[in-house]
């Protein structure tokens, strides 16, 4: 055993600290030296930490630090530092109320440490990032000290989430993440007004950089729900807008039902296509969401409105958000925008629908084909049960399949006709339809009709017939009273016959 260490466990601090000294000034490389040193310097800095000495407990930590033991080198050592640093953060930085001198005293805080020996992943350093990033979330500093905490120190439990008290609390992983990525959004935001233009540059390269990152993030967490919200956010401020909608599309399709999707490509392609901003506004507003959550997009809603001249509508929008607002806050409207538009003419002039539910309902139609439209599928109407509002269907390639359309389309289907249909998951042959339009183009543009010019063919005692050997069925029959050897034009549909399982042509319209 070295003195040292005798030393040291004799409560002899001063006296091992002054030898620890001496020895490494003679043999500075050596490992155990070291190491019965720098146990040493952690006993006084514990001793500062109940005396609340800062000086002493920063330059305990200091010490260490120059011994440059590196990362992942000294496991218990490390680890019983980190708890010191831990108590330091709890019992003198998270306490103060002063969100900038809690700022200040985090950076200082991390700067000593820098140099530390650090484990991880492990629990306690997840604890160590947890209260710091506590601490400085919503800072301009965020990224800078969170670059020198590290992005790379998680433990697999910290990319779960975390149960408290019955509820979800998000993972610490994700929450790092984010904070992030809105700290490189903050930065960049304020450095486009000044002059710093190298300082711009540094965070410009960095997102660039991070946008790496939150790609392999939305691999590996593909249930974290806010990553490609800041993929393209980041997309934004780096002025890649040409590909911004282009990446939101799936991430929308997936939270579809979220109000701050639409909220977020409404304001991604408002520069573009002011209608289909609009329109993805109205969609957004059709979601179910808390009033005091979804005010914002109101407002947004309220000033795309007026711009188009749909002053009614805007005045709607505007009496909710002032309502919402007192409510809420106990303030009215600051919007500067939506001020300038109460105090119009046009505005004094305009009356409050009764709801905005049905404009919602006729305009969301260019957001969702926006988003759904690309891999949307052409189906033919076979069969429709409305009692249980079954509608069965053939593709364009051939396969038979159906769905209820209960919640995707408002009125009843009907046999012939056509639907663009986007496909969530699919059980034997029951589809589940995330999104359905009808097909508005002519009969003669789809491979689902067929045009016809021929002679009717009717046995004697049947009440079907052909028409160039296609299908006549009996009520078309006895709808247009044919008879064997009439002349028609028609327009006959693909059909499937289950008794035969095989497909073929029907008669569906006499023209």
């Amino acid at each position: 055993m070295s003195q040292i260490r005798d030393l040291r466990k004799a409560g002899k601090l001063d006296e091992a600290y002054e030898l620890g000294l001496s020895q490494l000034e003679n043999t500075p490389d050596d490992i155990w030296v070291k190491r019965d040193y720098a146990w040493v310097c952690y006993d006084l800095a514990k001793h500062a930490i109940e005396s609340s000495d800062k000086k002493k407990f920063f330059d305990q930590i200091d010490n260490i630090s120059k011994l440059k033991f590196g990362d992942n080198n000294e496991p218990i050592l490390a680890d019983s530092i980190i708890r010191l640093i831990n108590k330091w953060g709890y019992d003198h930085i998270v306490n103060i109320k002063n969100s900038g001198e809690r700022v200040v005293a985090v950076k200082e805080l991390i700067i000593a440490t820098e140099g530390l020996p650090k484990q991880f992943p492990s629990e306690v350093y997840s604890s160590f990032v947890r209260w710091v990033h506590r601490c400085i979330k919503g800072d301009l500093l965020y990224v800078s000290i969170m670059r020198r905490v590290g992005l790379d120190v998680f433990s697999p439990s910290d990319y779960r989430p975390i149960e408290f008290q019955g509820k979800k609390i998000m993972p610490l992983a994700e929450q790092v993440f984010i904070a992030y990525a809105k700290g490189l959004l903050m930065a960049i935001d304020r450095l486009k007004n000044t002059t710093h233009s190298n300082s711009l540059d540094e965070y410009m390269n960095e997102a660039r950089t991070y946008l790496d990152r939150l790609e392999q993030l939305l691999i590996d967490q593909p249930e974290y729900q806010y990553t490609l919200y800041y993929i393209v956010k980041i997309m934004q401020a780096l002025g890649d807008n040409d590909k911004v909608v282009e990446r939101l599309i799936p991430f929308v399709r997936k939270k579809s039902k979220d109000f701050w999707v639409w909220q977020t490509m409404a304001k991604a392609i408002e520069n573009i296509d002011k209608d289909m901003a609009m329109s993805c506004c109205c969609k957004g507003l059709l979601c179910r969401a808390d009033e005091d959550k979804i005010v914002g997009l109101r407002e947004q809603a309220a000033i795309m409105f007026a711009n188009k001249g749909f002053y009614n509508e805007a005045k709607t929008e505007i009496e909710i958000v002032a309502s919402v607002r007192q409510k809420y806050w106990g303030k009215g409207i600051s919007n500067d925008t939506i001020m300038s538009i109460i105090h119009s003419d046009v505005y004094k002039s305009a009356k409050c629908n009764e709801s905005n539910i049905a404009f919602y309902h006729h305009y969301q139609s260019l957001a969702e084909e926006l988003v759904y439209g690309d891999d949307a599928k052409l189906v033919l109407i076979t069969f429709v049960n409305s009692d249980k509002q079954i509608a069965h269907f053939i593709t364009i390639d051939n396969k038979i399949g159906f769905f209820s359309y209960k919640k995707v389309i408002k009125r009843h289907p009907m046999k012939g006709e056509i639907y663009k249909v986007v496909w969530g998951t699919i059980k034997n042959q029951c589809y589940i339809v995330s999104w359905c339009k009808k097909y508005n183009d002519s009969e003669s543009n789809t491979p689902f009709y067929k045009q016809v010019d021929g002679d009717v063919d009717i046995l004697p005692n049947r009440s079907f017939g052909f028409v160039n050997d296609y299908f006549i069925p009996p009520e078309i029959v006895a709808k247009h009273n044919l008879h064997n050897g009439d002349a028609i034009k028609g327009i006959v549909i693909k059909t499937f016959d289950k008794k035969k399982e095989r497909f073929g042509w029907a008669l569906h319209k006499v023209l």
